[in-house]
């Protein structure tokens, strides 16, 4: 394939997926990014949120911290204590372990302000840093990048990576991880649109674009959809 082929699939690309945005951003309503100011909250959150609801995370955190009341004490709290404290949350005995390895890392080396310092890095800078704790993905990593810092990522997670395989905005097969990196560079650098995408597009994974029994009839992106067809015409 000749290069301007190329880039004539990449430009057509671009335009389907801003088409996406301003389909979703009609439906359920633009989104400005308001930046949290306690990265390491938003980090310890995330962890939690690991498959569970936004209820259940909250009341495990809520539970953790009337208990212990500040992140040295959670870090050095007894495992097994920690553990039934973080119950509501689901895969607790895990994600106590790991909550207590990542404060371990960010408490011993870096102080209580060691992220607040990440502020003045670069994107790249703070995901490779974040990623660097045992235990971080990606996903998690993006989240503080965008919610915190106000860095242009797009956090994929079960909701955002299934919608945008089904409406081809990535390659079949991606996995998550790769499809960090290819949202982020399909759409433009800017911190409010990733984050009004990522609201919308799980939103729309949620309610419509459903991981069993997709709502197609009612879908908003439809004629800009590569699964829809499929299914309609049973085809895998």
């Amino acid at each position: 394939m000749s290069r301007d082929a190329e880039h004539d699939i990449e430009h057509d690309l671009e335009q389907k997926a801003l088409d996406i945005l301003v389909r979703l951003e009609s439906t359920y309503g633009k989104r400005t990014l308001r930046k949290r100011n306690s990265p390491l909250r938003v980090l310890i959150s995330t962890i939690l949120s690991q498959r569970t609801t936004a209820k259940n995370e909250r009341a495990a955190f809520n539970a953790m911290w009337s208990r212990y009341g500040g992140w040295a004490a959670i870090r050095d709290a007894d495992i097994t204590e920690l553990t039934e404290t973080l119950r509501p949350a689901n895969y607790a005995p895990t994600k106590a372990k790991r909550i207590q390895v990542v404060l371990a890392e960010l408490l011993d080396e870096r102080g209580r302000s060691g992220l607040s310092a990440l502020k003045e890095k670069s994107a790249d800078e703070i995901l490779n840093e974040l990623t660097a704790l045992r235990g971080v993905g990606l996903k998690t990593a993006s989240i503080v990048a965008l919610f915190c810092f106000g860095k242009p990522v797009q956090p994929v997670d079960t909701h955002v990576h299934r919608v945008s395989l089904r409406l081809g905005l990535l390659p079949k097969e991606t996995n998550a991880d790769k499809a960090h990196t290819l949202l982020r560079k399909l759409y433009p650098p800017e911190a409010d649109l990733h984050y009004s995408l990522h609201v919308a597009l799980i939103r729309h994974g949620r309610r419509v674009c459903k991981s069993v029994k997709p709502r197609c009839g009612i879908c908003t992106l439809r004629n800009l959809c590569d699964f829809a067809p499929r299914l309609e015409d049973g085809r895998p």
